[in-house]
């Protein structure tokens, strides 16, 4: 049950989700997980090719910027849950 549901919440968030894409030069709102350290999440950050900006209030969260278009890819390769525009995710301004 609890996998069905796991499994349901990405297809739910996607309408939501489709408005906060990425846009190329603009600053991310990268999401690790709540319990991976902040200086992992940063060399994470940087190992992917972007440069970290700060750490966000979120728990997880480093605001990052990078010059290439892959960028978000490569983040979440390296284990982000979410990629954002910083613009859009609350309580990042």
């Amino acid at each position: 049950m609890l996998r069905s549901i796991l499994l349901l919440v990405p297809l739910l968030l996607l309408p939501l989700g489709l408005g906060l894409v990425p846009r190329f030069g603009q600053p991310l709102a990268v999401l690790f997980p709540p319990n991976l350290p902040a200086e992992v999440a940063v060399l994470r950050v940087v190992g992917a090719g972007g440069l970290p900006l700060r750490m966000a209030a979120l728990r997880g969260m480093v605001l990052a910027r990078g010059d290439d278009p892959d960028l978000p890819q490569r983040l979440r390769a390296a284990g982000a849950l979410l990629v954002l525009r910083a613009a859009d995710a609350k309580g990042c301004p």
